[in-house]
């Protein structure tokens, strides 16, 4: 686990990401300049392979940009989302050609397939995390005398696609709970996004959520920490 933590921090990693980052804008841009080829009776491979291309360097470059602008992060959470969306449309696009040698389709038209799916599923993620789910699990812990309920919470990540609102939310459905004990495994903010969040709105959300004597000392230091960020 090591190594591969290392490695997917490496240069070498990044390498291999932007190599296959390459390769997807080609492939993307030769498939869907095949299916408009279709509809428009003209070639768009370049133009989409333009459009791509554009793509892919903003957002290798937006890791030296001004984050703290707002235009810029609405932007930038856009581009992720599309980017989402190209990943699911490389791999569906890998399974359309599979079946298309298997079975021999040989209709550009079909390549609307992978389209829709990529759009319908990119769309479901998008809305489905922002739902809560709480999954509840019975552990027989010998050392407790009596029943606990225990709430751990993990990856939360506040600051880009987690907002304050979220956030709220989620302390909502911690404090509904009622649990005995509530744990964080880790990874409450984001790390990108913490130099520009909204410190004071996120501070005031953690002092006047009503939880457990635990949770509200994980939440002071919390506090403190980033009042001292301010």
């Amino acid at each position: 686990m090591r190594f591969f933590g290392k490695f997917v921090r490496g240069k070498g990693f990044a390498a291999l990401f932007a190599l296959f980052s390459m390769f997807s804008v080609c492939y993307v841009s030769e498939r869907m300049g095949r299916l408009l080829e279709c509809f428009f009776s003209c070639s768009c491979k370049w133009w989409i392979f333009a459009v791509l291309f554009v793509f892919m360097g903003y957002m290798f470059l937006y890791i030296n940009s001004k984050k703290e602008k707002k235009k810029t992060r609405n932007l930038y959470e856009f581009c992720s989302v599309f980017l989402c969306f190209l990943l699911y449309l490389v791999m569906l696009l890998w399974v359309y050609d599979l079946a298309d040698w298997l079975f021999q389709i040989d209709k550009d038209s079909f390549y609307m397939i992978p389209v829709i799916c990529a759009v319908l599923i990119t769309g479901y993620g998008f809305c489905h995390a922002k739902k809560l789910y709480v999954k509840e699990y019975d552990i027989p812990l010998e050392h407790f005398q009596k029943e606990k309920r225990i709430v751990l919470l993990s990856d939360i990540h506040v600051g880009t696609f987690v907002d304050v609102r979220q956030l709220r939310k989620i302390i909502s459905t911690v404090n509904e709970i009622q649990a005995d004990m509530v744990f964080i495994a880790g990874d409450l903010f984001d790390v990108e996004a913490f130099a520009y969040c909204k410190k004071e709105e996120i501070a005031a959300e953690l002092q006047n959520c009503p939880l457990r004597e635990m949770f509200m000392r994980f939440w002071e230091i919390m506090i403190q920490s980033l009042k001292q960020e301010k």
